[in-house]
């Protein structure tokens, strides 16, 4: 097992070799296998907009988790010492 003091190594040895080998490598060349297929401008949008609307999503639910559910003070109402 990997400490917690040692968990970023794995990490950094791992980022540092991947950019290496994009150093030496360099950007790999667009395929010209196939016919491009045109991509309409309603579906680039899509694309770009799915993202945003799915991260704000998780980012409201992490703040109305505890605000509506009351999450992080459960466990105190049934504490034994206050009866």
């Amino acid at each position: 097992m990997i400490s917690p003091e040692n968990a970023a190594i794995p990490l950094i040895v791992s980022a540092t070799l991947v950019g290496a080998a994009y150093l030496i490598e360099g950007p790999s060349a667009p395929s010209s296998e196939g016919p491009e297929v045109p991509v309409s401008a309603a579906v680039r949008v899509l694309r770009g907009l799915v993202l945003p609307v799915i991260l704000l999503a998780v980012l409201a639910r992490g703040y109305l988790g505890p605000v509506l559910h009351d999450w992080p003070f459960c466990a105190a109402r049934t504490n034994s010492i206050t009866g």
